[in-house]
């Protein structure tokens, strides 16, 4: 609905803005997701495109569930006298 203002010796309709009612429920599952390595990262969810920030090792982040399984699969390549191995960048808390 309409709603009329006056402002300024003026006046003019102003269309309200629509009221959507979101339940917790309806918000998508989660994962708390656990950085590993000591630095600031910010990805970009694969499935979800939403935007994740972690400040250090130690920060944790939720996640939507549809975009944990990649960023489980992110690691850094760490040579080593036995051949490479994969350090992750990421857990679950307590996964």
């Amino acid at each position: 609905m309409a709603k009329r203002i006056v402002n300024s010796g003026y006046s003019e309709w102003v269309k309200e803005p629509e009221v959507i009612d979101i339940k917790l429920s309806d918000a998508p599952p989660s994962r708390q997701v656990v950085l590993m390595k000591d630095l600031k990262l910010n990805i970009v969810g694969a499935v979800t495109g939403i935007k994740y920030t972690w400040n250090g090792a130690g920060s944790v982040v939720d996640v939507d569930e549809r975009d944990v399984p990649a960023m489980l699969h992110r690691a850094v390549r760490r040579t080593s006298c036995c051949g490479t191995l994969p350090t992750p960048y990421f857990t679950i808390v307590g996964g």
